[in-house]
């Protein structure tokens, strides 16, 4: 392998396992008011909101996130005009408490949903 393509390699499989280890996978909900909305980060990239806890996505999508910066598009609500272009936010996570911080997100109800911290789910005494 020459030595080009090896560097790229190891920096693909660090960052990869960089994004697993700490990434946004899992589900959230509001660190102070529980039980009020989840927030779920799957594998395969796509996201739910689920305002109210009923089990629904009211709003679903797909991220992209990498160095700290997640990008959200909505697929649905798809009557949702101001939801159309996506909204880009820095991402921190530390353990389990998530919190964003807006960069540009026209659509209002992603903005009010990302407000907050979170915390994992598993993380919340039941």
């Amino acid at each position: 392998m020459k030595p080009f393509a090896a560097a790229l390699l190891i920096i693909l499989v660090t960052r990869t396992a960089v994004c697993a280890a700490g990434g946004l996978t899992g589900t959230w909900q509001y660190a102070d008011r529980r039980g009020a909305l989840r927030l779920t980060f799957a594998d395969d990239y796509s996201y739910r909101v689920d305002w109210n806890n009923d089990g629904r996505a009211d709003i679903n999508g797909i991220y992209e996130y990498w160095d700290d910066r997640v990008i959200l598009r909505n697929e649905f609500p798809a009557g949702a005009t101001d939801c159309a272009s996506p909204g880009v936010y820095a991402a921190r996570r530390e353990g389990d408490r998530l919190t964003f911080s807006l960069n540009s997100d026209d659509c209002l109800p992603r903005r009010a949903a990302l407000r907050e911290a979170f915390v994992l789910d598993r993380a919340i005494w039941r």
